[in-house]
């Protein structure tokens, strides 16, 4: 069984029901938090805060972290992961309620970039971009297409980091880690990769 770790960023913990594998963030989750079967929590920020948006959608994109990007140091969200290796990151980049634009994320293995997202066009509400970098221009959207993105950790920890020294703000709905597991069976020497169930689409898996 693959260890799975999704977080969605809201204000209200009761605002939605989370998925399987997934829990709420919220403001007040400063590290270390325990749920879902790892530790985690905000190490710096959120610095504008989280917003419940709507209920009416996914709940992984009912609500957002907001970081206001007027500092130089962004917000940080830390996940503890039970080993180093491949891993499988997903990310809703926007906000169901207002557009945004200069949207910015860093995956770190500890304090080293492995998946950056800059993003300085315009988009409208409603929209969102996936790991991939890949606009998905609704909710419905999101859910149904949006890209996982397979990265190495060296260590065990995971830090989100989103927003960057300038004239906008970053908002994150979903943030998530999958781990990847291979076996090789004895009878017929398959490789088998074990991720999140869903209609997402995979990439980077060897």
């Amino acid at each position: 069984m693959s260890a799975d770790f999704g977080f969605d960023f809201r204000n209200t913990s009761g605002f939605v029901t989370d998925p399987a594998n997934c829990t709420w963030a919220i403001t007040a989750d400063t590290y270390p938090q325990t749920r879902i079967g790892t530790t985690f929590g905000y190490t710096n920020g959120p610095l504008g805060g989280n917003s419940d948006n709507s209920a009416s959608v996914d709940s992984r994109l009912a609500g957002v972290a907001i970081d206001t990007n007027v500092s130089g140091s962004p917000s940080i969200w830390r996940v503890d992961l039970p080993h180093s290796g491949a891993w499988l990151t997903d990310v809703a980049l926007g906000n169901q309620v207002s557009g945004e634009s200069n949207l910015y994320l860093e995956i770190r293995d500890g304090a080293t970039p492995l998946l950056t997202l800059d993003k300085a066009a315009a988009i409208s509400a409603n929209q969102y971009w996936d790991a991939s970098g890949v606009l998905r221009t609704s909710d419905t959207d999101w859910v149904n297409n949006h890209t996982l993105v397979q990265v190495t950790f060296t260590g065990t920890v995971a830090n989100v980091a989103f927003g960057k020294n300038q004239a906008a703000r970053t908002t994150i709905a979903h943030v998530r880690f999958t781990e990847v597991v291979t076996s090789v069976p004895p009878d017929d020497g398959f490789v088998l990769v074990h991720s999140i169930t869903g209609p997402s689409t995979i990439v980077g898996i060897p």
